[in-house]
């Protein structure tokens, strides 16, 4: 019998769970159909790398913004296949007006930001 472990780590509250659980599973399970191993494990410190060590091991740089986040989602084939275009347009016209809103309130004062993020977000989680 063969053996093999996987690693879940679960998102945070900032994440729809019912959409990252089912990317998860679809993901998984179009890993297995298409017979996709995990890239090669490293014990070595990702922060101390250079881009060229990450490209040879296969690791990429995940967004770090929300626009970033939005505009890898758009072209995301996978993705949309998944979940439908229907839905990924609404979920990115949503999420890009928030951003907005948001980036108008921080250009304003610091104040002003810290009172969007409460009524926005902290209230709601």
């Amino acid at each position: 019998m063969r053996r093999a472990r996987g690693e879940y780590r679960a998102p945070d509250c900032s994440a729809n769970i019912y959409i990252a659980e089912s990317l998860l599973l679809a993901a998984g399970l179009d890993g297995v159909k298409r017979k996709i191993g995990p890239i090669p494990t490293t014990t070595e410190n990702v922060d101390e790398m250079t881009g060229s060590r990450w490209r040879e091991l296969g690791i990429t740089q995940l967004p770090t913004t929300l626009e970033e986040s939005l505009n890898h989602l758009e072209g995301a084939g996978f993705v949309q296949g998944v979940l439908g275009k229907e839905i990924i347009c609404i979920f990115l016209d949503v999420k890009r007006r928030v951003y907005k809103d948001y980036l108008e309130a921080k250009a304003r004062e610091t104040e002003e930001e810290r009172r969007w993020e409460l009524s926005k977000s902290l209230v709601k989680a």
